[in-house]
């Protein structure tokens, strides 16, 4: 478990899966997203083996509806007892009453289903009930700010801590091979609104960004955010039409 700041904790045990960070308070800890299915046990001892107690996490921010966000879940859950926040969406989505759409169309639909089945009934990530459901952009647990930011998946939520200029940012943003960009198309069924949600987070004074895949970013990061949107809006400006 790698630390990134002062009160907050990569959990890069598990980073090949999808990100998870771990944030300290007054009143115990907190978990922002949760892995795949597989990743929960591994998630528990190597937070028992830093000292921490998972009793004492007392809320789980979720960003996002998909299995390697919300695969852990359950299992977490159990063992820690805390409150799952996420968008109203997400809860819906966790809930089963609303499917998460895919990118690329046919292809797209074609992946969801078998997604959704394996999600309901192999891994059992879903249904499940979130606590704290969010609207638009409010103010959480721990000093956080819910930042609402879809374009990945409906609901995707984005997390902001003014005070220390930390930013989480689920699969809003990716990180790869230390070029920041948007999730794949297959990934992505509105790219418009993705392109948006960056323009968002790229008004943030960020110092820290934690991304849901890809190294954290602990240097330069408002301007590599702002850098993001500006070729973003390129690429749109320069489509015909």
């Amino acid at each position: 478990m790698r630390p990134l700041a002062d009160r907050l904790w990569w959990v890069d045990e598990v980073a090949a899966g999808a990100g998870v960070y771990l944030w300290q308070d007054e009143q115990g800890l907190i978990l922002f997203d949760t892995g795949t299915p597989w990743h929960a046990h591994a998630i528990l001892r190597t937070i028992s083996r830093e000292g921490f107690d998972p009793s004492r996490i007392h809320h789980i921010m979720i960003t996002h509806a998909d299995m390697d966000h919300i695969g852990g879940l359950r299992t977490l859950r159990e063992a820690s007892q805390a409150r799952i926040v996420c968008h109203a969406v997400t809860g819906a989505i966790l809930q089963g009453r609303l499917h998460r759409p895919l990118g690329l169309g046919l292809v797209g639909r074609l992946i969801a289903g078998p997604s959704r089945f394996l999600m309901k009934t192999v891994f059992r990530c879903i249904p499940i009930e979130a606590d704290d459901l969010i609207v638009g952009d409010r103010m959480l647990p721990g000093g956080f700010q819910a930042i609402f930011t879809p374009g990945h998946c409906p609901g995707h939520t984005s997390y902001y801590h003014p005070e220390t200029r930390v930013l989480i940012t689920g699969d809003a943003i990716h990180n790869r091979a230390r070029m920041l960009g948007l999730p794949p198309a297959l990934l992505l069924p509105d790219r418009a609104a993705a392109v948006r949600s960056v323009e968002k987070l790229a008004r943030l004074d960020v110092g820290l960004i934690c991304f849901g895949h890809g190294e954290p970013i602990t240097e330069g990061a408002s301007a590599q955010l702002r850098a993001l949107a500006q070729r973003l809006q390129a690429a749109v400006a320069s489509q015909p039409g």
